[in-house]
């Protein structure tokens, strides 16, 4: 900084008669360097901590988003699990109700041979 200085305001005036001005001139622009540099530290600072808020909010509706994708997939899954169950739960009914009639059959065949008839059955 002081480099600065030096190399820009104190070449022009090395040899000026009002040395004391001068060296006021220089104190005050180095002042207010110096505030311009506490300035632009502190912008940046609150520029990160914008920057890290945006990032917040952003990764939240993230999250927000993919709970409500998560939930639909849920539901979906639900569904399907639900359908299937169903169609399982019919194949178990077809069985028993087939093994029910079969039962039925073979004891009402049963009870036809104790009285001496059959069913008929066509052979080929």
């Amino acid at each position: 900084m002081s480099d600065r200085l030096l190399t820009t305001t104190h070449r022009f005036e090395v040899k000026h008669p009002n040395a004391k001005q001068f060296r006021r001139a220089l104190v005050l622009q180095k002042s207010r360097i110096e505030k311009d540099e506490i300035i632009a530290r502190r912008i940046e600072v609150e520029n990160e901590a914008a920057t890290d808020s945006e990032r917040v909010r952003w990764f939240n509706s993230l999250n927000e988003d993919g709970e409500g994708q998560r939930e639909k997939q849920a539901s979906k899954l639900m569904e399907s699990e639900l359908k299937m169950a169903q169609e399982e739960l019919v194949k178990i009914r077809r069985a028993h109700l087939q093994k029910l009639l079969s039962d039925e059959n073979a004891k009402h065949e049963k009870e036809l041979n104790a009285m001496g008839k059959s069913f008929y059955k066509k052979r080929i």
